[in-house]
């Protein structure tokens, strides 16, 4: 993050701790305190001016990291909280499966046991495409509610925060192209994924019917 972008992260706190929507004395006080190491820094000159700076810079970045403590209604991300919870929940990037860790890629299709168990494998694979999917959706109502803060993230060069990197994720798309030089991959992987849930619909499909049978089975006869 370069001094600017400091900067303007300072004066985006200003705002947000100083709005008069909450009875927040904290707030306001550290909103006015800010504002005027800002002001100082941005006017004062020579040995002064420096001082001005480093001391403004230092308290913007302290008070960033307390970000997730800020009172209800002022944190900078706080519609995005839910979607963080889920993803350290769910963790629908983790490539390793959430029943079967160590369960071989290659499994004897004779046998009914192994396929059954692939098959269940191949499940879990699609409920993490459906929750990266769900999450998306979340996201982008979060954003809706988190614009100006989304705006100026995905502009600039705060990666080095693990929630700003989580935002990215669930917004821009991990590994996904942020511009069309890589659209092709993109829809190459996109296709892998209708495919997958293509047949796992049909397998859900096929087992509402087991499931079906089972209820007629368990219903009195006439």
């Amino acid at each position: 993050m370069d001094t600017d972008e400091i900067v303007e992260l300072g004066k985006k706190l200003v705002v947000e701790l100083g709005s008069e929507r909450d009875s927040d004395t904290l707030s306001r006080w550290m909103s006015h305190y800010l504002a005027e190491l800002i002001v100082k820094a941005e006017h004062a000159d020579g040995v002064e001016k420096q001082e001005a700076q480093e001391a403004c810079f230092k308290a913007i970045l302290e008070l960033w990291d307390y970000r997730h403590q800020f009172p209800d209604g002022r944190r900078p991300f706080e519609s995005f909280e839910p979607i963080f919870r889920a993803l350290e929940a769910l963790d629908p990037d983790n490539q390793v499966s959430r029943f079967w860790p160590n369960y071989p890629d290659s499994v004897d299709e004779t046998d009914t046991v192994e396929k059954m168990i692939a098959v269940a494998k191949g499940l879990d694979e699609n409920a993490r495409i459906l929750i990266n999917f769900c999450l998306q959706q979340a996201a982008q109502d979060a954003d809706n509610r988190s614009a100006d803060w989304v705006k100026e993230i995905l502009s600039s060069n705060w990666s080095e925060y693990p929630d700003i990197q989580a935002i990215r994720i669930v917004l821009v798309g991990k590994g996904e192209a942020e511009d069309k030089s890589d659209s092709e991959k993109n829809i190459e992987k996109l296709e892998e994924q209708i495919e997958k849930l293509t047949t796992f619909a049909s397998l859900a499909n096929d087992v509402a019917q087991i499931f079906q049978g089972k209820i007629a089975n368990l219903k009195p006869q006439d």
